[in-house]
């Protein structure tokens, strides 16, 4: 008797387990945490996704598989923050969809193999792809492009995290907010007040065990980096095989150097960080001559620059900025407009194109709107000295 009644306990316990995982299946599927199905929106229960960015990194693959967009936006968190996929000269005032494929976090051969996963799996006819001053060599992104678009579902229906995820997204549908647009862009820390602490913290961070004496900080001068520095050739092979693709694609690629907060750039004249700027914008561009062959479907573009836009006053309701480096959407309004708006009179006033063989002239401009804007700014530099740790 006793084995037949145990039998029947494993047996309920057993369908209770498989009842309760079932349940927590249905739960997490229909809360959807991590906006990877996207087919229930319940205002009030589930509309406003604010653990997406957990999971950013496996469901964004897919969405881009999924929904084909035709204009997207590939970079690091500064090009997931500051570009409006929805933006109309990006989208062509909306005839193409558009979506933000950037990724917290995301290096170069991360970049990489994203750009080349959505090659892949879509026909975009328009891309941005921010980038730094940096190499950018060639990764193989076989393993990666492989795992991309294929989330594990066990986590996202039968995990203890996804479980976690769904309550609080249920329990924080009116006091939260998204960490998202639909359309991919990242809030980050739009709203809370922040930029002057996050200033600060970049900046201890940045200057924390470096040897830059910050000459010029207390006499609001920073020296003159030389002309002519020792020449560091980049390995940009991994740039010349994106241009080449896209220009066999058809596809309008505008490669972006991320503008930076003015105090940041000064900084770097204070550290004597910016010798090798124009040097490397030349190579750069002239990788992107060669490899696009006098195709002008593939476009370099640089914002770095002081004026009123990177120049925003440091305070805690900054508008432009979260933090010297993450720039809002207003910024990167400006920036869409510059490089898509071809019917804007007088051209661009924010950022420029960059071609071979301009970066003496862009540096003499670039020097000489410095010199104006701190000559025009007296709390420029007091500014400074508050945020720099001494």
């Amino acid at each position: 008797m006793a084995a037949p009644r145990f039998r029947r306990y494993a047996l309920s316990l057993l369908a209770g387990i498989l009842g309760a995982l079932a349940l927590v299946g249905l739960f997490n599927r229909i809360v959807d945490p991590f906006g990877y199905y996207r087919d229930v929106s319940i205002q009030g229960f589930n509309a406003v996704k604010t653990k997406f960015g957990r999971f950013e990194r496996h469901v964004k693959p897919s969405i881009v598989a999924r929904e084909k967009p035709e204009a997207i936006i590939f970079g690091s968190s500064l090009a997931e923050i500051g570009f409006d996929p929805s933006n109309p000269y990006f989208t062509d005032h909306g005839r193409l969809t558009g979506y933000n494929f950037g990724i917290a976090g995301a290096w170069w051969d991360k970049v990489q193999c994203y750009f080349e996963f959505a090659l892949r799996h879509d026909t975009p006819r328009r891309i941005i792809l921010g980038i730094n001053l940096v190499d950018m060599p060639l990764v193989d992104c076989t393993e990666q492009v492989a795992a991309m678009g294929k989330p594990d579902l066990a986590s996202l229906l039968f995990s203890a995290s996804a479980f976690r995820a769904s309550v609080r997204t249920v329990l924080e549908q009116r006091r939260g907010r998204p960490s998202h647009t639909l359309d991919g862009r990242f809030f980050y820390g739009r709203g809370q007040g922040a930029a002057e602490r996050s200033f600060v913290e970049m900046f201890a961070r940045r200057l924390r065990g470096t040897s830059c004496p910050l000459r010029g900080l207390d006499a609001m001068t920073a020296a003159r980096a030389p002309v002519a520095s020792p020449r560091r050739t980049l390995d940009l092979a991994g740039l010349r095989q994106v241009v080449r693709e896209a220009v066999a694609r058809g596809i309008e690629l505008k490669l972006v150097v991320y503008p930076q907060h003015a105090y940041n750039l000064e900084l770097d004249a204070l550290c004597g960080a910016d010798v090798d700027r124009w040097d490397a914008l030349d190579q750069m561009a002239r990788a992107v001559a060669a490899a696009s062959e006098g195709s002008n479907l593939v476009q370099l573009w640089e914002f770095l620059t002081y004026d009123d836009v990177t120049g925003e006053p440091v305070s805690p309701d900054m508008k432009l900025w979260q933090d010297s480096q993450h720039f809002n959407v207003e910024v990167g309004d400006l920036m869409l407009a510059a490089m898509f708006d071809r019917h804007a009179p007088g051209g661009p006033s924010f950022g420029r194109r960059v071609v071979p063989g301009s970066q003496d002239e862009a540096r003499r401009r670039f020097d000489a709107d410095r010199d104006a804007f701190i000559d025009a700014h007296p709390w420029f530099y007091p500014g400074l000295r508050k945020l720099v740790p001494r």
